[in-house]
C-alpha cells in the first residue's frame, strides 16, 4: 500500500504539463481571470473552464482515488480525485457522475458525462488543481495540445 502511494505521488508530480485534459475543447476561462456567471455573480476563476459538447465523456487526468462524487454547492455535480501527496483534481459541472467515493481510477478512465443541465448557471466543464487547500493553474499541469486556448 505504501509503495502504491509513493508511485501515485511521484507520477502526478512527474506528469506536470503532460496530464491529459478531462475533455478536449476550447478553454473559455483562464485561471485567475475575473468571471461573471449567467446569474450575474462576479468572481475570480480558481480553475479553468473547458467547452465541450453534451455527451462528451469526462476523464480522470491521472490515477487516484475518488475523494468526493456528488453535488457540491457553488460547483454543481463534482468529482474530486486524490492523486496523492495532497494533490487533487476538482472536476465540476458534470451532468452524470460515473464513479463513487472510494473508487480507484486510472488516468484517462471515464468518470462522468457532460450535459446540458449541469451547465445552466455556468457554461463548460470546470477544472481545478489543488495542492492541499491552495489552487494552482491547471494549464501548468495539463497537456495543452488537446485544448484550444484563447
Amino acid at each position: 500500500m505504501k509503495q502504491r502511494q509513493e508511485r501515485l505521488n511521484q507520477g502526478f508530480l512527474m506528469g506536470k504539463g503532460q496530464l491529459p485534459a478531462p475533455v478536449n475543447g476550447k478553454v473559455l476561462a483562464l485561471y485567475g481571470q475575473p468571471r461573471k456567471n449567467r446569474m450575474g455573480v462576479d468572481g475570480i476563476a480558481t480553475g479553468i473552464v473547458i467547452e465541450a459538447p453534451n455527451g462528451s465523456k469526462v476523464k480522470a487526468i491521472h490515477e487516484g482515488v475518488i475523494h468526493f462524487a456528488g453535488y457540491l454547492q457553488g460547483y454543481g455535480n463534482t468529482i474530486i480525485i486524490d492523486h496523492g501527496f495532497k494533490y487533487y483534481s476538482v472536476i465540476s459541472r458534470v451532468e452524470t457522475i460515473l464513479k463513487e467515493e472510494g473508487d480507484t481510477v486510472v488516468g484517462g478512465e471515464d468518470i462522468g458525462v457532460m450535459g446540458e443541465t449541469a451547465t445552466l448557471v455556468e457554461e463548460g466543464l470546470y477544472v481545478e488543481i489543488r495542492h492541499d487547500t491552495e489552487t494552482q493553474d491547471p494549464l501548468l499541469w495539463l497537456d495543452k495540445n488537446t485544448l484550444s486556448l484563447p
